[in-house]
């Protein structure tokens, strides 16, 4: 047999203190009263959540044991004004008998219930086959080996015709004739044949059956009986002993793929950890594990919010040092020095080059391929331990059926083993049965929705970020399928009102789902957006007031990364609007600010020279979506002219992409003298303001000017020294 969970731990996890049996037992007691509370408020919530349906349930049939007089039992069947039922010996049918319907069983007047007439002939039988009942309770369970009074050699079934009917009575050499039933007119109505003829099939299925019951009970046939009993017992022993092997080799295989499992999980976090920082960053340098999503939502969101709903105005050179895209290697690049009024005279080193793995995008997704192919192979390692744990099962209580069955004191046990409890196991194996079933299918088109190529990378990279949580929404809606069904099964062979018990059980549904209507909401609402792909692990998102990448989620919640670090859990329910910066394809919405002076035809081709030359630059040109589009000047304001542009790039790549034209525009203006705006403010006293109220804006920059250039010339003046004038000569 299967060893217990205790068993198989144990060995494993080596001696516990007892402190930490201490610990374990405080935790069982803190669950118990988890458990405890938790149940208390489901009952408050039931309470009063049937308030409102009373009458609803009042007029629901619930099942019950109460015995009904106007309803026959379960062995018997009503046709008409008849009743019949099965006569049984040893636990195998022998024919049916009849009677007349019988209203009310608890007056049944004149009228002989069916079933009274079936225990009665049953009983007449077990009599010819096990003697004086007296000696079988002074010989206690002895009697069931003892030798039978009647010989199987002279046993006789004979037929005597009486004015009331036909009667059927036994003997052998030394006995009287015993009664054993009367056929009746209602049998051979029933029968649809003459009673002289129901009479003579009835002897000879007494007379077979009645011989072979009393050569099995004889001490040769016992013997033998015995022996077949043993060679079962030994297979039995075998078989389970093997079983137990499989499971302990299993049971380790399947340890060992959960540690493979988890860190196969572990790694596909850090790829995609290390994918999203080369994408945001464009450094091909390792994210350990431990601050892979804070790292990283503190560079691309910090620096980068381009896409959130707000707008960048100016250029924003604020790429951090290590970048590739600093101000030092674009100089350096260009044979400049890192003082910019200075030129270098050394020739311009060669620009290091990018170490980019060319897997960096895919990494990730191999290792969540690596983790459903574990996942597979999980599965039909844990479906293989169930079926040895059920096979288990199966040998022990099918050899006990087995061995009762060989000797005929014990038969008509196996009829009450097989009647329900063999029954009931046999339903939940065939249940979990077609439930693993079920996964490997599941699992199987999961496999080939992974796999398939009919779409573009960016496609089968979103699905296979949500195939994991669809495959356990459906494995979780099929297993309460088929459990459900299983269990109105069950109840058929229990004998209990299917529908009645469903009736009840909806009620009940109905009534937990009132005390738990955020829970449900929220797995609706999480199955919606997984469906709908909304977004998925690795996206960038804004949600209500939180943005930061997607770290993780499920039916339940959603958890984000923003650039503090903070792990953000946002239940599912609460999410109504999403704003996804990363969806296929994103984009740099940049506006650059230049001063008013500036002449604005040369502004935009210098704009669009460094868009192309950054477009077409072979380090750069897989990270672009679309050619850069410059849209022109977009608003006027006291800053300055601002110009609009658009630079479309692959998922996640906005953020590098636009440091690094904010930074090459930077040095473009550099070169051809062109300066960003600024801001503009008019100091004016209160005397200016009530003698000019209402200035326009060309005599406000007049006075400006006009004002900066008195200052300027009173400043140059009081530079100068004084001159004096020379003495006068005396008279």
């Amino acid at each position: 047999m299967q060893p217990s969970v205790q068993q198989q731990r144990w060995p494993m996890q080596g001696s516990r203190t007892d402190r930490d049996r201490q610990f374990l037992s405080a935790r069982c007691h803190s669950r118990r009263a988890i458990l405890l509370g938790l149940a208390t408020l489901l009952s408050l919530a039931l309470a009063i959540g049937f308030g409102s349906f009373s009458q609803a349930i009042a007029q629901v049939s619930l099942p019950t044991n109460t015995f009904d007089p106007t309803r026959p039992p379960a062995s018997v069947e009503r046709v008409g004004n008849l009743e019949w039922g099965m006569v049984r010996f040893e636990g195998r049918p022998l024919f049916a008998v009849t009677s007349l319907t019988v209203r009310d069983r608890s007056s049944p007047d004149d009228l002989v219930p069916v079933e009274d007439r079936i225990s009665t002939i049953q009983s007449n039988l077990k009599w010819v086959i096990a003697g004086n009942p007296s000696e079988q309770v002074s010989a206690g369970l002895a009697w069931l080996w003892q030798r039978p009074t009647l010989d199987p050699e002279t046993l006789r079934v004979e037929i005597d015709e009486l004015p009331g009917g036909i009667v059927l009575t036994v003997r052998d050499a030394t006995a009287s004739p015993e009664p054993l039933l009367t056929v009746t007119p209602l049998d051979a109505q029933f029968h649809r044949r003459p009673m002289s003829q129901l009479a003579e099939e009835w002897q000879q299925i007494l007379q077979r059956e009645l011989t072979a019951a009393l050569q099995m009970r004889q001490p040769e046939a016992l013997k033998r009986q015995v022996r077949v009993a043993q060679a079962i017992a030994l297979l039995m022993l075998v078989s389970s002993f093997l079983l137990w092997l499989v499971q302990r080799w299993l049971q380790r295989r399947r340890h060992r793929l959960q540690a493979r499992h988890k860190a196969a999980k572990t790694a596909m976090r850090a790829d995609v950890t290390y994918a999203a920082s080369v994408a945001t960053t464009g450094e091909d340098t390792f994210v350990s594990p431990a601050n892979d999503a804070a790292a990283m939502a503190a560079r691309y969101i910090n620096l980068g919010r381009v896409n959130s709903g707000g707008v960048n105005s100016g250029i924003q050179p604020n790429s951090p040092p290590n970048s590739p895209g600093t101000l030092a290697d674009h100089r350096a690049r260009e044979g400049r020095s890192p003082d910019l009024s200075r030129p270098s005279s050394s020739p311009p080193p060669s620009p290091p080059p990018v170490q980019k793995s060319p897997n960096a995008s895919h990494s990730w997704l191999d290792a969540l391929r690596r983790s459903f192919t574990l996942d597979r192979r999980l599965s039909v390692v844990s479906f293989l331990q169930w079926f040895a744990f059920w096979g288990q099962i199966l040998i022990w209580l099918g050899g006990v059926v087995l061995i009762v069955s060989q000797f005929p004191g014990t038969r008509t046990l196996t009829e009450s083993i097989w009647l329900k409890p063999l029954r009931l196991l046999i339903i939940w194996f065939l249940v979990g049965l077609l439930n693993r079933f079920g996964d490997l299918l599941i699992n199987s088109l999961s496999k080939a929705w992974q796999e398939n190529d009919l779409f573009t990378f960016e496609e089968v990279q979103r699905r296979s970020l949500r195939i994991s949580t669809i495959v356990t929404a459906i494995k979780g809606l099929k297993t309460f399928l088929l459990y459900l069904l299983g269990l109105g099964w069950a109840f058929s062979v229990l004998g209990l009102p299917v529908g009645s018990v469903l009736t009840f059980g909806a009620v009940l549904a109905f009534a937990a789902s009132l005390a738990s209507q955020n829970l449900i909401r929220d797995l609706v609402n999480g199955f919606l957006i997984i469906s709908e792909d909304q977004y998925a692990i690795g996206d960038v998102v804004t949600i209500g007031n939180s943005s930061g990448l997607v770290e993780n989620m499920n039916l339940r919640v959603t958890q984000l990364r923003n650039g503090d670090g903070r792990l953000i859990t946002i239940p599912n329910s609460m999410i109504d609007r999403v704003e996804n910066q990363t969806r296929l394809w994103s984009r740099v919405d940049l506006l650059i600010t230049v001063a008013y002076d500036s002449q604005i035809e040369e502004v935009l081709s210098v704009i669009r020279n460094v868009a192309q030359g950054l477009y077409e630059d072979p380090q750069w040109r897989d990270k672009f979506y679309n050619p850069p589009q410059v849209l022109g000047v977009e608003t006027l304001s006291h800053e300055g002219i601002a110009i609009r542009v658009w630079l479309d790039t692959q998922p996640m790549q906005q953020f590098a992409v636009g440091r690094e034209f904010r930074l090459r525009v930077r040095i473009a203006f550099e070169k051809n003298d062109i300066d960003i705006g600024m801001p503009q403010q008019l100091f004016r006293s209160s005397h200016e303001h009530e003698d000019h109220p209402s200035p326009n804006l060309e005599a406000t920059r007049d006075d400006a000017e006009t004002a900066e250039q008195a200052l300027g010339m009173e400043d140059a003046a009081s530079r100068q020294p004084k001159r004096t004038a020379p003495p006068k000569a005396p008279d």
